[in-house]
């Protein structure tokens, strides 16, 4: 808690700082920028170009939803552990937590992807369905084939560690009847939000 409060406090500084400088620099006009270019340094440099459309969009909203949902459950589960309602002691229940918190959470893995998604192409829907289902498929399709490939070793060692093929049909049930709806319905939603608004301009050439 201490060490979160500290981050917290240097986080409002910096925040408050860097409002300040932009707010500075956008009422600067054209010429008494071009004139500042020269003294500009650091993140003042690459101020325009920030925002700019990257050249693969559709993967970093896959890897942006993904990673609000990864954080997402991470954190509920240790707050969830922390209060005592999942006890180490009893087995599985951190690993039955984490899943269930992961899809439930998907619903904000697609709000954000999609958001996002609009925000990149400045209010334009086309695409959130396909951006939506590769939320959806992406992370847990590469988990579920690792841990499909990994299950075959153990069967074919003969291991006691292998996970029964019953296990297998409830996960894949459970991802494709509840994570996966739940990812377009917040997929849907952040379609019909409105897209982000960029604090400055983008340059028209790249630097």
């Amino acid at each position: 808690m201490v060490v979160t409060f500290l981050a917290g406090i240097v986080l409002v500084i910096f925040l408050r700082t860097v409002r300040r400088d932009l707010t500075r620099h956008e009422e600067l006009d054209k010429e008494a920028q071009a004139q500042m270019n020269e003294e500009l340094s650091g993140w003042k440099l690459i101020l325009g170009d920030v925002f700019r459309v990257p050249t693969n969009p559709s993967l970093l909203c896959v890897m942006v939803g993904d990673g609000v949902q990864i954080i997402g459950m991470a954190v509920v589960t240790i707050l969830f552990a922390a209060l005592g309602f999942m006890s180490q002691a009893s087995r599985g229940t951190l690993i039955t937590g984490m899943l269930f918190f992961y899809m439930i959470l998907g619903f904000a893995a697609g709000y954000v992807a999609v958001r996002m998604w609009t925000t990149i192409f400045n209010g334009n829907k086309k695409g959130w369905i396909s951006v939506s289902w590769k939320v959806a498929c992406f992370f847990p399709g590469i988990s579920f084939l690792i841990l499909t490939t990994l299950n075959f070793l153990l069967w074919g060692s003969h291991s006691t560690g292998a996970i029964p093929f019953s296990l297998f049909v409830i996960l894949i049930l459970l991802w494709f009847c509840i994570s996966v709806p739940l990812t377009l319905v917040g997929g849907y939603y952040g379609a019909k939000a409105p897209h982000f608004e960029y604090p400055v301009r983008t340059n028209q050439i790249p630097r």
